[in-house]
């Protein structure tokens, strides 16, 4: 399989890509129920973009495009993913099964957030003008 190194959501042309994700969703809803009479809780996580060594190159050229398709407007961190991956494998987590956790900086939150960054750089020059 190619190495799926581009920024759009959902991948173009790679359609079987945006299937299989959405098919690990809807398996782990399944299992979920399936697994619950032994008291086995079954959850996914769906990162966004995350700075590895796999996407260090399309950092370097493309990071301002990637950047700006994140609502948070950077990568997220290894450490970012972990965290709520141990959180779900934790009985502090007992009572969630079936869920699939986004950890995304809000990538798949909305299609152009970028215009928020933009209106908020705006906004803060406006205010910080002199009046007239």
């Amino acid at each position: 399989m190619p190495r799926l190194s581009h920024l759009s959501f959902p991948p173009i042309p790679y359609g079987f890509y945006s299937a299989t994700k959405a098919a690990v969703v809807n398996m782990t809803r399944s299992m979920a129920a399936e697994f619950a009479p032994w008291s086995i809780r079954v959850n996914a996580y769906v990162p966004g973009f995350i700075a590895t060594a796999m996407n260090a190159e399309t950092i370097a050229k493309s990071g301002a495009l990637a950047m700006s398709q994140i609502a948070l407007n950077r990568p997220g961190t290894v450490e970012e993913v972990a965290a709520p991956v141990v959180f779900l494998a934790s009985a502090k987590a007992g009572y969630i099964s079936g869920a699939a956790l986004e950890i995304s900086g809000g990538k798949f939150s909305v299609q152009h957030p970028k215009g928020n960054w933009d209106r908020a750089e705006r906004l803060a020059a406006e205010k910080s003008s002199p009046q007239t």
